[in-house]
Protein backbone atom coordinates (compact mmCIF):
# COMPACT_ATOMS: atom_id res chain seq x y z
CA UNK A 1 0.00 0.00 0.00
CA UNK A 2 1.23 3.48 -0.53
CA UNK A 3 2.15 5.99 1.90
CA UNK A 4 0.51 8.35 0.20
CA UNK A 5 -3.15 8.99 -0.76
CA UNK A 6 -5.43 11.49 -2.37
CA UNK A 7 -8.34 12.33 -0.83
CA UNK A 8 -10.80 11.71 -3.95
CA UNK A 9 -14.02 12.20 -4.46
CA UNK A 10 -14.88 16.10 -3.76
CA UNK A 11 -17.91 15.05 -1.48
CA UNK A 12 -19.92 18.18 -0.88
CA UNK A 13 -18.91 21.68 -2.10
CA UNK A 14 -20.42 24.08 0.59
CA UNK A 15 -17.47 26.34 -0.30
CA UNK A 16 -17.25 27.03 3.89
CA UNK A 17 -15.70 30.02 5.87
CA UNK A 18 -14.33 27.62 8.90
CA UNK A 19 -15.42 23.94 8.12
CA UNK A 20 -14.78 22.08 11.65
CA UNK A 21 -16.26 19.37 13.84
CA UNK A 22 -17.17 16.69 11.24
CA UNK A 23 -19.02 13.84 13.37
CA UNK A 24 -20.92 10.90 11.69
CA UNK A 25 -23.72 9.74 13.88
CA UNK A 26 -25.18 6.11 12.90
CA UNK A 27 -28.47 6.81 14.01
CA UNK A 28 -28.83 9.35 11.75
CA UNK A 29 -27.23 7.94 9.59
CA UNK A 30 -25.06 11.25 8.71
CA UNK A 31 -22.01 13.44 8.43
CA UNK A 32 -22.82 16.69 10.56
CA UNK A 33 -20.37 19.17 10.49
CA UNK A 34 -20.13 23.35 11.51
CA UNK A 35 -19.46 26.20 9.30
CA UNK A 36 -18.15 28.14 12.26
CA UNK A 37 -17.95 31.87 10.90
CA UNK A 38 -21.21 31.41 9.22
CA UNK A 39 -22.91 29.65 12.47
CA UNK A 40 -24.31 26.90 10.36
CA UNK A 41 -24.65 23.38 11.34
CA UNK A 42 -24.57 21.35 8.17
CA UNK A 43 -25.95 17.37 7.43
CA UNK A 44 -25.87 15.29 4.64
CA UNK A 45 -25.97 11.66 3.87
CA UNK A 46 -23.51 8.77 3.65
CA UNK A 47 -23.85 9.65 -0.44
CA UNK A 48 -23.46 13.39 -0.02
CA UNK A 49 -27.11 13.55 -0.58
CA UNK A 50 -29.75 15.20 1.69
CA UNK A 51 -28.46 18.29 2.21
CA UNK A 52 -29.11 20.48 5.35
CA UNK A 53 -28.35 23.11 6.81
CA UNK A 54 -29.64 24.70 10.81
CA UNK A 55 -28.73 28.00 11.54
CA UNK A 56 -27.53 28.81 15.26
CA UNK A 57 -27.17 32.53 17.39
CA UNK A 58 -23.94 31.53 18.44
CA UNK A 59 -20.51 29.44 16.98
CA UNK A 60 -20.53 25.87 17.60
CA UNK A 61 -17.67 24.23 17.08
CA UNK A 62 -17.90 20.50 18.92
CA UNK A 63 -20.77 18.37 19.07
CA UNK A 64 -21.72 14.82 20.77
CA UNK A 65 -24.94 12.88 20.29
CA UNK A 66 -26.93 12.26 23.17
CA UNK A 67 -29.67 9.56 24.23
CA UNK A 68 -32.52 11.94 23.56
CA UNK A 69 -32.53 13.04 19.95
CA UNK A 70 -32.49 16.03 18.63
CA UNK A 71 -30.07 16.98 21.62
CA UNK A 72 -26.20 17.31 21.46
CA UNK A 73 -23.75 18.48 23.70
CA UNK A 74 -21.91 20.84 21.94
CA UNK A 75 -18.77 23.38 23.06
CA UNK A 76 -19.99 26.49 21.39
CA UNK A 77 -18.79 30.66 21.93
CA UNK A 78 -19.91 32.91 24.44
CA UNK A 79 -21.62 29.82 26.22
CA UNK A 80 -19.00 27.47 26.75
CA UNK A 81 -21.01 24.26 27.28
CA UNK A 82 -24.83 23.50 25.65
CA UNK A 83 -27.11 21.62 24.64
CA UNK A 84 -27.94 21.81 20.82
CA UNK A 85 -31.20 20.60 19.07
CA UNK A 86 -29.58 19.98 15.53
CA UNK A 87 -33.30 20.50 13.73
CA UNK A 88 -34.03 23.74 14.96
CA UNK A 89 -30.78 25.46 16.44
CA UNK A 90 -31.60 26.13 20.00
CA UNK A 91 -28.72 26.47 22.26
CA UNK A 92 -29.40 25.96 26.05
CA UNK A 93 -26.49 27.24 27.85
CA UNK A 94 -25.07 25.14 30.55
CA UNK A 95 -21.51 26.08 31.84
CA UNK A 96 -19.05 28.50 31.07
CA UNK A 97 -15.65 26.34 32.63
CA UNK A 98 -13.88 30.00 32.43
CA UNK A 99 -15.66 33.03 32.88
CA UNK A 100 -12.59 34.97 33.53
CA UNK A 101 -11.22 34.26 30.49
CA UNK A 102 -13.14 36.66 27.89
CA UNK A 103 -10.06 35.63 25.43
CA UNK A 104 -10.80 32.12 25.47
CA UNK A 105 -13.27 29.97 23.69
CA UNK A 106 -14.04 26.25 24.02
CA UNK A 107 -12.80 24.05 21.03
CA UNK A 108 -12.76 20.61 19.79
CA UNK A 109 -13.95 17.85 21.65
CA UNK A 110 -15.19 13.89 21.91
CA UNK A 111 -16.85 11.67 24.66
CA UNK A 112 -14.75 8.71 25.96
CA UNK A 113 -15.70 5.38 26.49
CA UNK A 114 -17.70 5.78 29.30
CA UNK A 115 -19.32 8.58 28.10
CA UNK A 116 -17.89 11.32 29.92
CA UNK A 117 -17.34 14.76 27.29
CA UNK A 118 -13.42 15.70 27.19
CA UNK A 119 -13.03 19.35 25.26
CA UNK A 120 -9.80 22.19 25.26
CA UNK A 121 -9.88 25.71 25.41
CA UNK A 122 -8.16 27.91 22.75
CA UNK A 123 -6.32 31.50 23.79
CA UNK A 124 -7.40 33.75 20.68
CA UNK A 125 -4.34 34.84 20.60
CA UNK A 126 -2.47 31.45 21.33
CA UNK A 127 -1.46 32.86 24.94
CA UNK A 128 -1.02 29.30 27.20
CA UNK A 129 -4.11 30.01 28.97
CA UNK A 130 -6.03 27.06 27.51
CA UNK A 131 -6.81 24.10 29.40
CA UNK A 132 -7.86 20.29 29.46
CA UNK A 133 -11.15 19.57 30.81
CA UNK A 134 -13.76 16.45 31.36
CA UNK A 135 -17.60 16.44 31.81
CA UNK A 136 -19.39 13.82 32.85
CA UNK A 137 -22.78 12.42 33.26
CA UNK A 138 -23.49 14.41 36.81
CA UNK A 139 -22.35 17.46 35.03
CA UNK A 140 -19.38 17.38 37.34
CA UNK A 141 -16.32 19.26 35.63
CA UNK A 142 -13.10 18.59 36.17
CA UNK A 143 -10.10 20.75 34.68
CA UNK A 144 -7.13 18.18 34.07
CA UNK A 145 -4.06 19.84 32.19
CA UNK A 146 -3.69 23.58 31.47
CA UNK A 147 -1.31 25.82 29.62
CA UNK A 148 -2.19 25.06 26.42
CA UNK A 149 -2.06 27.99 23.54
CA UNK A 150 -4.35 26.63 21.06
CA UNK A 151 -5.72 23.01 22.16
CA UNK A 152 -7.63 21.45 18.79
CA UNK A 153 -8.30 17.37 18.22
CA UNK A 154 -8.85 15.69 21.24
CA UNK A 155 -8.88 11.20 20.93
CA UNK A 156 -8.30 7.64 22.77
CA UNK A 157 -6.68 4.95 22.18
CA UNK A 158 -9.05 1.96 21.23
CA UNK A 159 -7.24 0.11 23.99
CA UNK A 160 -7.56 2.82 26.58
CA UNK A 161 -4.37 3.67 27.23
CA UNK A 162 -3.44 6.69 25.71
CA UNK A 163 -5.78 10.10 25.61
CA UNK A 164 -4.19 12.38 22.27
CA UNK A 165 -4.53 15.76 22.44
CA UNK A 166 -3.07 18.66 19.73
CA UNK A 167 -1.97 21.78 20.86
CA UNK A 168 -1.87 23.66 16.92
CA UNK A 169 1.37 25.99 17.58
CA UNK A 170 3.57 23.48 19.86
CA UNK A 171 2.38 20.03 18.74
CA UNK A 172 0.66 16.65 19.69
CA UNK A 173 0.31 15.12 22.87
CA UNK A 174 0.14 11.91 24.26
CA UNK A 175 -1.31 11.46 27.97
CA UNK A 176 -1.40 7.74 29.78
CA UNK A 177 -4.73 7.34 31.09
CA UNK A 178 -4.43 6.28 34.53
CA UNK A 179 -8.03 5.27 36.46
CA UNK A 180 -9.33 7.48 33.51
CA UNK A 181 -7.44 10.41 34.19
CA UNK A 182 -4.36 11.76 31.96
CA UNK A 183 -0.85 11.72 33.55
CA UNK A 184 2.46 11.68 32.06
CA UNK A 185 1.82 14.07 28.91
CA UNK A 186 4.80 13.32 26.21
CA UNK A 187 4.69 15.44 22.84
CA UNK A 188 5.46 13.29 20.54
CA UNK A 189 5.16 15.22 17.37
CA UNK A 190 6.28 19.31 17.43
CA UNK A 191 4.29 21.26 15.23
CA UNK A 192 5.48 22.36 12.03
CA UNK A 193 8.36 19.51 11.82
CA UNK A 194 7.59 19.01 8.56
CA UNK A 195 4.33 17.89 8.18
CA UNK A 196 2.10 21.23 9.27
CA UNK A 197 0.36 22.16 12.04
CA UNK A 198 -1.87 19.54 14.18
CA UNK A 199 -5.26 20.29 13.92
CA UNK A 200 -8.48 17.83 14.38
CA UNK A 201 -7.89 14.43 14.59
CA UNK A 202 -9.40 11.36 14.89
CA UNK A 203 -8.22 7.66 15.48
CA UNK A 204 -8.82 4.14 13.55
CA UNK A 205 -9.16 0.40 15.17
CA UNK A 206 -5.59 -0.29 14.49
CA UNK A 207 -4.88 2.83 17.16
CA UNK A 208 -3.19 5.17 14.64
CA UNK A 209 -4.22 8.66 14.65
CA UNK A 210 -5.73 11.03 11.29
CA UNK A 211 -4.32 14.29 11.77
CA UNK A 212 -5.67 17.27 9.70
CA UNK A 213 -2.14 19.03 9.40
CA UNK A 214 -3.58 22.85 9.21
CA UNK A 215 -1.89 24.49 6.44
CA UNK A 216 -0.17 21.50 4.59
CA UNK A 217 -3.15 20.62 2.45
CA UNK A 218 -3.03 16.82 4.35
CA UNK A 219 -3.78 15.06 6.89
CA UNK A 220 -0.97 12.58 8.30
CA UNK A 221 -1.33 9.17 9.40
CA UNK A 222 0.59 8.84 12.73
CA UNK A 223 1.35 5.71 14.90
CA UNK A 224 1.03 6.16 18.83
CA UNK A 225 4.38 6.34 19.11
CA UNK A 226 3.78 10.01 16.94
CA UNK A 227 5.48 8.31 13.66
CA UNK A 228 4.18 9.53 10.25
CA UNK A 229 3.35 6.62 8.36
CA UNK A 230 1.28 7.48 5.63
CA UNK A 231 0.22 11.12 3.96
CA UNK A 232 -3.03 11.38 2.48
CA UNK A 233 -3.12 15.01 0.17
CA UNK A 234 -5.67 17.33 0.18
CA UNK A 235 -6.51 20.09 -2.72
CA UNK A 236 -7.02 22.56 0.07
CA UNK A 237 -4.27 24.32 2.05
CA UNK A 238 -6.18 25.31 5.21
CA UNK A 239 -7.46 21.35 6.03
CA UNK A 240 -9.25 21.54 9.84
CA UNK A 241 -10.16 18.27 11.03
CA UNK A 242 -11.82 14.56 10.17
CA UNK A 243 -13.60 11.49 11.31
CA UNK A 244 -14.52 8.33 9.79
CA UNK A 245 -17.78 7.34 8.99
CA UNK A 246 -20.58 5.71 6.52
CA UNK A 247 -22.23 2.77 7.21
CA UNK A 248 -19.07 0.38 7.91
CA UNK A 249 -16.90 3.52 9.49
CA UNK A 250 -14.03 3.05 6.21
CA UNK A 251 -14.61 6.49 4.82
CA UNK A 252 -12.58 9.55 6.04
CA UNK A 253 -14.58 13.01 5.69
CA UNK A 254 -12.10 15.81 5.66
CA UNK A 255 -13.28 19.59 6.62
CA UNK A 256 -11.47 22.75 5.07
CA UNK A 257 -11.68 26.25 5.60
CA UNK A 258 -10.93 29.55 3.55
CA UNK A 259 -11.14 31.68 6.34
CA UNK A 260 -7.85 34.30 6.42
CA UNK A 261 -6.37 32.38 2.70
CA UNK A 262 -4.76 34.90 0.68
CA UNK A 263 -6.90 35.33 -2.74
CA UNK A 264 -4.03 34.19 -4.88
CA UNK A 265 -4.40 30.77 -3.06
CA UNK A 266 -8.06 30.73 -3.36
CA UNK A 267 -7.89 31.25 -7.22
CA UNK A 268 -5.80 27.99 -7.14
CA UNK A 269 -7.83 26.05 -5.06
CA UNK A 270 -11.64 26.08 -6.07
CA UNK A 271 -12.54 23.99 -3.96
CA UNK A 272 -11.15 25.43 -0.37
CA UNK A 273 -13.72 25.27 2.03
CA UNK A 274 -15.35 22.15 0.74
CA UNK A 275 -15.84 18.54 2.43
CA UNK A 276 -13.76 15.59 0.88
CA UNK A 277 -13.83 12.09 1.47
CA UNK A 278 -11.56 9.08 1.12
CA UNK A 279 -11.56 5.27 1.28
CA UNK A 280 -7.81 4.78 3.05
CA UNK A 281 -8.35 1.55 3.95
CA UNK A 282 -8.97 1.65 7.67
CA UNK A 283 -11.63 2.57 9.63
CA UNK A 284 -12.96 4.02 12.74
CA UNK A 285 -15.35 3.20 16.00
CA UNK A 286 -18.36 4.29 16.38
CA UNK A 287 -18.28 7.77 18.65
CA UNK A 288 -19.86 7.37 22.02
CA UNK A 289 -22.96 8.80 23.01
CA UNK A 290 -22.53 11.80 26.41
CA UNK A 291 -23.91 10.01 28.76
CA UNK A 292 -25.82 12.97 30.78
CA UNK A 293 -29.64 13.82 29.08
CA UNK A 294 -30.78 17.08 29.00
CA UNK A 295 -34.58 17.89 30.50
CA UNK A 296 -37.96 17.61 27.98
CA UNK A 297 -37.07 21.04 26.86
CA UNK A 298 -32.77 20.71 26.48
CA UNK A 299 -32.22 22.62 30.10
CA UNK A 300 -30.23 21.04 32.51
CA UNK A 301 -31.11 19.87 35.99
CA UNK A 302 -29.04 21.59 38.40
Amino acid sequence: MSNQLTAEPLFFDGGDVLGEGPYWDPERAALLWSDIMDSELHRVDAQGNGHAVTRTDRKVHAIARSAERPWYLCTCHGYGLAWLNADNGKLVPLVNPEPDLPDNLLNDARCDPSGRFWFGSIHKRHDPSGSLYSFDANRKLIRHATGFGASNGIAFSPDGRYLYLADTYTGLYRFVLEEGQPARPELILKADDGYGLPDGLTIDTDGCLWVAMALSAQVARLTPEGKVDRLLKVPATFVTSCTFGGPDLDVLYITTARAGRPPEELAREPHAGALFAAHVGHQGSAEVRYAGVPDADGRSTQ
